[in-house]
C-alpha cells in the first residue's frame, strides 16, 4: 500500500514538474486582450480580430524556449535572455530554420515564473511587447513555455502556407 501512494505521488510531482501552460486558455485571454482593445504606454490600440492557433509556430516557439532556457541552466547572477539567440539566430532565421513562410511575424519574450495570464500581463507593461500584441496585421499564434521562460510568436503567413 505504502509502493502505490509513493507512486502516485511521484507521477503527481512529476506532472506538476512537466506541466505546460493550458494552450486553449491562453489564446482565449490573448483574444480577449484583442477584441478590447487597450493602452500600449501612451498609445491606444484598437480592437484587433482573434488569432488563430498554429502548431508550427508553437514549435518554433517552443525550441526557442528551450534553448533560452538551456542557455541558462546553473546560472545565478545574470539571465540570458535575447531576441538574438545564443547561436546568433533570429526570429527570422528560426523561421526560415523551420520551413515557416511568413509575410511578417513579431516575436515577445519573457523570463518570469507564473502563469501566462502573469507574463501577458507583464508584456502589457512594456509599451513595444504590448503593441506587438495587439498587432492587428498577426492572423496566427503560436506560445511556448520552458520552465519560466517564455516565447509568443504571431505572423502572417504567406498565402499556401495554411
Amino acid at each position: 500500500m505504502t509502493r502505490i501512494y509513493t507512486l502516485l505521488i511521484a507521477l503527481f510531482v512529476c506532472t506538476v514538474a512537466f506541466a505546460q501552460f493550458d494552450q486553449k486558455a491562453a489564446l482565449q485571454s490573448l483574444n480577449d486582450l484583442r477584441d478590447e482593445g487597450c493602452n500600449c504606454g501612451n498609445e491606444m490600440m484598437r480592437p484587433a480580430s482573434k488569432l488563430l492557433w498554429d502548431d508550427d509556430l508553437a514549435d518554433i516557439a517552443r525550441i526557442y524556449a528551450a534553448q533560452l532556457s538551456a542557455a541558462n541552466k546553473g546560472k545565478n547572477e545574470y539571465i540570458y535572455l535575447s531576441h538574438v539567440g545564443t547561436d546568433a539566430t533570429t526570429t527570422e532565421d528560426r523561421l526560415i530554420a523551420n520551413d515557416y513562410q511568413a509575410k511578417a511575424c513579431v516575436e515577445n519574450i519573457a523570463y518570469l515564473k507564473g502563469n501566462f495570464d502573469m507574463v501577458l500581463d507583464h508584456w502589457l507593461n512594456n509599451p513595444q511587447s504590448c503593441k506587438n500584441l495587439l498587432n492587428r496585421k498577426m492572423t496566427y499564434v503560436g506560445i511556448a513555455q520552458r520552465g519560466d521562460f517564455w516565447v509568443i510568436l504571431m505572423a502572417i503567413p504567406q498565402k499556401n502556407a495554411h
